[in-house]
């Protein structure tokens, strides 16, 4: 549902293939929905072609347009990186970041992880 449209025909993935994909996964929990989901086909091969062609059609904008503006400012710098291009990760953070600043939230949330474990209870 959030590969690339070059893993869903069996090619070999790269770093901008899975930042592509990481954007689709914050798109959909952003949003609730991407344009690609419940496609359906006849053949698992006609269901992949489906959903690599509304890939195709949907502009960066259209899929962000319900988010911040920066979320379709990285899509649009991740499709265009090159297959073995390094990622400037430093302008993706700077992005994401710019949206806590707008959004006036926290740099740093409490983790679950973080939080003190209760002792658990033993019933003998």
């Amino acid at each position: 549902m959030y590969d690339l449209n070059l893993c869903l025909i069996s090619l070999e993935s790269s770093r901008r293939d899975d930042l592509e994909a990481i954007c689709y996964v914050l798109i959909y929990l952003g949003t609730g929905d991407l344009p690609w989901v419940g496609t359906k086909g006849v053949t698992r091969m006609e269901k992949y072609a489906f959903i690599m062609e509304k890939k195709m059609e949907c502009s960066e904008h259209m899929l962000c347009k319900h988010l911040p503006p920066q979320f379709a400012d990285i899509l649009f710098y991740v499709k265009g990186l090159e297959f073995s291009e390094k990622p400037n990760y430093q302008f993706i953070r700077d992005k994401l970041l710019d949206i806590t600043k707008k959004k006036k939230l926290p740099k740093k949330l409490p983790m679950d992880w973080n939080r003190p474990v209760p002792p658990v209870q033993t019933i003998v």
